[in-house]
């Protein structure tokens, strides 16, 4: 099988390929993040890096002389950014120029026609979700991470992957098998200095790429608050302790919070056959 991932982050597709006991033949990526990409190749060194998604009409990567027209692509991953959609973003939806991106995914979906598909994004308005199912010609579903993880996360997953429902019921991984037992989370409101208790039922809220720093805080059963340490971050979003280490812990917190949770995306792998 050959893999061709879009926006590829820290290559969280390859761990969710492993982990789903998916074999493939080459692993090609599309990422400029010089973070991200420090990790994927020391992780994954046989990644084959193609650059900007912008520039895949090339007719090569400068990198590696590889073009996504070489070999047939039997799955096409894809994340693209977020922050135009999100309720916590921009709100200009396709107006957003990485919300743009969208279109090159598209480009691309059309030019290789994969055998499978998977594309990412975050909960957004219904009409700009309708845009991309009329494109894609498939209805989304909406997962929480909370079913493989300890956090809220809810995500939306375009995807003619076939899935078996009984993957998607609750795995009961809680924050405190992770940070052990707390009082709550400190929550800060975007945009305010001021915040209060609030427990989160065994949850904690989204894991974001400035969350860590300014928007949340562990509070121990002594009333003292700290931040959620980079390992604690990994686990939450079911990554493997120590992969991002090698980078700055403020970028390994930014990567991790851009990145997807693993587990989910291993368990809707799971219907390839």
């Amino acid at each position: 099988m050959n893999v061709l991932s879009l926006f590829d982050g820290i290559s969280c597709g390859q761990l969710a390929l492993d982990r789903a006991s998916k074999k493939y033949n080459k692993y090609i990526a599309s990422e400029i993040n010089k973070h991200a990409l420090e990790i994927t190749k020391r992780n994954f060194p046989n990644t084959i890096h193609i650059g900007d998604v912008n520039h895949w009409k090339d007719s090569g990567c400068k990198e590696t002389n590889y073009s996504i027209c070489t070999d047939n692509i039997d799955l096409l991953l894809a994340g693209s950014p977020c922050q135009g959609f999100s309720r916590c973003g921009t709100h200009l939806g396709f107006n957003d120029k990485r919300s743009k991106l969208f279109f090159r995914f598209l480009e691309i979906f059309y030019r290789v026609k994969p055998k499978y598909f998977l594309l990412e994004n975050t909960v957004m308005k219904k009409e700009w979700e309708d845009i991309i199912t009329d494109y894609l010609n498939v209805s989304p579903l909406k997962i929480n991470s909370s079913l493989f993880s300890a956090q809220n996360r809810e995500r939306l997953y375009w995807t003619n992957i076939p899935i078996d429902k009984k993957i998607l019921e609750h795995k009961n991984i809680m924050l405190k098998d992770i940070i052990g037992e707390y009082k709550g989370i400190y929550v800060h409101p975007r945009g305010s200095s001021k915040g209060g208790l609030k427990h989160y039922y065994g949850k904690c809220p989204t894991i974001t790429c400035s969350s860590w720093q300014t928007n949340f805080f562990i509070v121990d059963n002594n009333n003292q608050k700290r931040k959620f340490t980079v390992e604690e971050c990994e686990q939450i979003q079911t990554l493997p302790i120590g992969y991002t280490k090698g980078i700055a812990n403020t970028n390994r917190y930014k990567v991790i919070g851009n990145s997807w949770t693993v587990d989910v995306i291993a368990n809707i792998l799971k219907g390839i056959r």
